[in-house]
C-alpha cells in the first residue's frame, strides 16, 4: 500500500508510515460516539432536569477522556508535535468529570455545552490529520 504523503510502499500491517510518519488509512474512529456526545451537548442548553446534567457529565467526561488518550497515543506513535486542541480536549474531560463537578452559573455552561460540542464534533476532522 502506497503513502497518500509520500509515495513510499508500506505493508498492511503498518498503520502509519516509517518514511514520513503520516496515517495509513485515515479512517475515522467511532463516529457515532461523537455523534452522541454533540447531540447531549448541544440538548444541554435547554432548560431540562437535573439527572440529564449528570448523565451528560458522565457520558462527556468517558467520551473526552477516550479521545485524548486515543489521539495522544496516536500522535506519539506518529512522533508529531502535540496540537493545542489535544489538550483542548483534555481539559473539557476534567471540566466535565463528574467525580469532582465544578459549579459554574448556566450562561457559563451553555457557552461550554456549545464550545464543548463544536469541539468534539471537529474532531472527526482534525482525526484525518493525524
Amino acid at each position: 500500500m502506497p503513502c497518500d504523503n509520500c509515495n513510499s510502499t508500506i505493508g498492511s500491517s503498518n498503520h502509519y508510515c516509517a518514511k514520513c510518519g503520516s496515517k495509513i488509512g485515515a479512517d475515522v474512529s467511532n463516529i457515532w460516539l461523537r455523534y452522541v456526545a454533540t447531540v447531549f451537548l448541544l440538548l444541554a442548553v435547554l432548560p431540562l432536569p437535573y439527572g440529564y446534567y449528570m448523565l451528560l457529565r458522565v457520558i462527556v467526561f468517558f467520551v473526552f477522556g477516550y479521545y485524548f488518550f486515543l489521539f495522544r497515543k496516536q500522535i506519539e506513535k506518529a512522533k508529531k508535535d502535540m496540537p493545542a486542541w489535544v489538550w483542548a480536549i483534555g481539559g473539557f474531560a476534567l471540566l466535565f468529570n463528574p467525580f469532582i463537578p465544578a459549579h459554574l452559573m448556566r450562561p457559563v455552561w451553555a457557552v461550554l455545552n456549545i464550545a464543548g460540542a463544536y469541539l468534539i464534533y471537529k474532531t472527526i476532522e482534525w482525526e484525518k490529520s493525524l
